[in-house]
C-alpha cells in the first residue's frame, strides 16, 4: 500500500468523515492508501469506475458492496501497510492480515484467544509473535467468512494444523507474504484460489 498514489476523490463522504476521525494519527495515510486501492480493484472486477462504488456495512461492521448491484462478494484487511482484497461470486470469505515486523503481544493475549494446542505450539516456537498472529489470521478471517454466523470464542477453535486447516465447513489457507506480515483467507471447501 506504500506505493499508492492516494486519490481522494475516489473516496466516498464516510470515507472522508473518517479519515477526519483518524486525522492525527499515524494511520491516516495507511487508510487513504488502502480505501484507493480497494476502490480501485473493485472498480476493475466490476468494470466502473471507483468513485462509483458504494458500500454498505453489517453490525460487524464488514463492507459488502451496494452499488452497482452485483454477486461479488469480498473481504478486506490491511495492516502495516500490506493490503490483502479477496473477490469470489456467491461464495462467502474472509481475510485477516497482520504485520508482524516489531509486533508486540498485548498482555494475556496468548491465555484469552489461543486453544491450548495453539498455546504449546506457541511455547514451543521460535518465532511466537509470528504464530501467535497466523493463528489470529486465520480465526478471523473465518470469522469474517461466517459474518453474524461466527458465536464462538477465539480460544474455542483451535486453528494449529497446516495449511489449509479446516474449521466450521471453510477451508482456511495461509498467504505467503514473506517476513513482513502473516495473511489467511477462509473460503468454502472446493474455491479455487488464484494467488
Amino acid at each position: 500500500l506504500a506505493a499508492i498514489e492516494v486519490d481522494e476523490s475516489v473516496l466516498s463522504i464516510a470515507e472522508l468523515g473518517h479519515s477526519l476521525d483518524i486525522a492525527m494519527s499515524d494511520q491516516l495515510p495507511e487508510y487513504l492508501a488502502a480505501q484507493t486501492w480497494l476502490r480501485r480493484r473493485l472498480g476493475e472486477y466490476l468494470d466502473v469506475a471507483p468513485s462509483e462504488i458504494e458500500f454498505v456495512t453489517d453490525e460487524h461492521g464488514q463492507p459488502a458492496v451496494a452499488a452497482p448491484t452485483t454477486d461479488l462478494v469480498f473481504s478486506f484487511a490491511y495492516d502495516s501497510w500490506t493490503g490483502v482484497l479477496a473477490v469470489s461470486f456467491r461464495r462467502e470469505l474472509g481475510v485477516q492480515v497482520y504485520g508482524v515486523v516489531g509486533a508486540e503481544l498485548p498482555a494475556g493475549a496468548v491465555a484469552a484467544s489461543l486453544s491450548p494446542t495453539e498455546a504449546a505450539r506457541f511455547d514451543e516456537s521460535i518465532n511466537p509473535v509470528r504464530i501467535y498472529h497466523q493463528f489470529m489470521a486465520r480465526k478471523e478471517s473465518l470469522a469474517r467468512a461466517l459474518g453474524d454466523r461466527f458465536h464462538k470464542s477465539l480460544r474455542d477453535l483451535d486453528a494449529s494444523g497446516l495449511s489449509p486447516v479446516t474449521l466450521d465447513g471453510y477451508e482456511i489457507t495461509d498467504l505467503n507474504l514473506g517476513d513482513v506480515s502473516v495473511a489467511s483467507v477462509a473460503h468454502l471447501p472446493g474455491l479455487e484460489l488464484k494467488v
